[in-house]
């Protein structure tokens, strides 16, 4: 018994302590609004379809808030938060989740010194019926002191400046903002924070970008430029995970906006986020976001080195090269898979070699191509680097592509190849101008299996031979006219050469 009379007090006290108030009617206008302090709570009740309470209050100094109007059984209602040197025309902030029998709040609102009022009503999408037996509770206090945010910061006429190096704690709430009009995220709440750069084409500047974990929230980050174009989007990590941007390159000077919101429009008011901007130094060895695109390839010299940060995620670079000279380009990294373009977007390699080493050992392209370096199906980062090496043609290497009937490279005494990638086929066209005996001598690659298949001049197999390794057969075989030579692989892909040489018998 004295253990229940114990509790009762404690509860008892703990309600007068929190000092609550019952709103007082009429208060359905500015002028008759109920005045409420800072650090109290107020009943009320949403008593009839047109019914809209106000409340008032006066801050003698900046303050950052935290309001909250508890939840109502069946009923979607809402608030909005307005200055009175703007009257109720001009809102600062309308909170509505468009949920019934759920609470509205935000958990943090910056409030300059003034007065200000709150107006508690329906919700937009509620049905206005009203309910006089069910009460609301109404509070505002002073904000988490930790939390470095200023809202409202939802537009980019009142984004929150960020210095390098700093750390701006903030929370992902309210779920919705009204207010947000904008076609591509119509309602949808954001926290827009600005910074500046200097840079330049040949000087970039390279920014990194971190935003923590959240509870619930599948978080986003947008760049964009002072016009409001969007420049790079981070929406890689998933619901419950950190976000990141890292070694975005921007090669115009000027202001740029950051924008963070909830992809789904979910909110928590508990749980901060910490959100870092830092700037790095440029290196032609490091790749620069955005590269996603042919237009936005990356320059690439000997060596790259980049991160592929899911499997949405693509990277573009760009080789010029010189007429005569062949390229070796290698992709070092577990689970990506790398393709080679020429200047036309044409796809001439691709290949997702499980060793975690690609190579496409031969490539001719006069005046430059792209290499594109994805993940192959992970979610989580990957790390890669790209090296090219060039070296003079020969006139006996085969020229890619050539993996195809159509596009069979014309051969007469001799020719070399490599195994470029993954499933690559080799097509020759031999043109004899009449009947000939040749005699065939190949030579394969090292851990590599090969079959070389000599067809009619239809393209149908006549004889098809092994080749094991680097080891060397010779075989005779008498050609009508012109005939197609195939070679085709297994193993793994090399950078090393096969050789065939093609001799008449008389």
């Amino acid at each position: 018994m004295k253990y229940i009379l114990l509790l009762l007090i404690i509860v008892f006290s703990a309600e007068c302590s929190r000092k609550i108030q019952f709103e007082v009617e009429p208060n359905n206008n500015l002028n008759e609004a109920n005045e409420i302090n800072i650090k109290s709570e107020v009943k009320g009740k949403i008593s009839s379809a047109s019914d809209k309470d106000y409340f008032t209050f006066t801050t003698d100094s900046e303050v950052n808030v935290r309001i909250e109007v508890s939840a109502l059984k069946g009923i979607n209602h809402a608030f909005g938060v307005f200055s009175a040197s703007g009257g109720e025309g001009a809102v600062i902030k309308y909170v509505d989740d468009a949920r019934k029998s759920s609470p509205e709040k935000i958990a943090n609102l910056n409030l300059p010194k003034g007065k200000y009022y709150i107006a508690v009503s329906h919700g937009e999408r509620d049905e206005k019926k009203g309910d006089d037996s069910a009460e609301y509770i109404l509070s505002v206090y002073p904000s988490d002191s930790s939390v470095s945010e200023i809202e409202p910061n939802d537009f980019f006429d009142s984004a929150q400046k960020i210095d390098y190096g700093s750390e701006i704690t903030g929370y992902f709430s309210p779920a919705f903002n009204k207010l947000n009009q904008n076609s591509k995220g119509r309602y949808r709440e954001e926290d827009i924070f600005y910074f500046s750069v200097d840079a330049s084409e040949e000087n970039p500047a390279v920014i990194d970008i971190s935003l923590s974990a959240v509870k619930g929230i599948n978080s986003v980050i947008e760049i964009c430029d002072a016009d409001g174009n969007s420049v790079f989007t981070a929406d890689f990590a998933g619901e419950g995970k950190a976000e990141s941007v890292s070694g975005l390159g921007l090669m115009k000077s000027g202001n740029y906006f950051i924008r963070i919101y909830s992809k789904s429009m979910t909110e928590n008011s508990e749980e901060k986020y910490f959100f870092s901007l830092k700037k790095g130094d440029f290196s032609p060895d490091r790749e620069l976001e955005s590269n996603d695109d042919f237009g936005k390839a990356n320059p690439l010299q000997d060596k790259i080195s980049g991160t592929v940060s899911d499997s949405k995620d693509i990277d573009y670079f760009f080789r010029s090269s010189e007429s005569g000279r062949f390229y070796s380009v290698s992709v070092l990294g577990k689970s990506v898979k790398a393709s080679i373009f020429d200047k036309s977007y044409r796809k001439l390699y691709s290949s997702d070699n499980a060793s975690g080493s690609i190579i496409f050992p031969n490539i001719f392209c006069d005046g430059g191509y792209y290499i594109s370096v994805s993940s192959k199906h992970t979610s989580e980062p990957q790390d890669y680097t790209v090296s090219i090496s060039e070296y003079e043609a020969e006139k006996e290497f085969e020229t890619e592509p050539n993996d195809s009937i159509k596009s069979a490279e014309a051969v007469e005494n001799s020719v070399k190849g490599y195994y470029s990638y993954s499933g690559d086929k080799d097509y020759y066209k031999i043109n004899l101008g009449s009947r000939e005996k040749i005699k065939f001598k190949i030579r394969g690659i090292d851990d590599t299996e090969m079959t070389v298949s000599v067809t009619d001049a239809l393209g149908y197999r006549v004889k098809t031979v092994s080749v094991k390794g680097s080891s060397e057969i010779e075989f005779s075989e008498t050609i009508d006219v012109s005939a197609y030579l195939i070679v085709e692989f297994s193993g793994s892909v090399s950078d090393s050469d096969y050789s065939i040489d093609m001799i008449k018998q008389r």
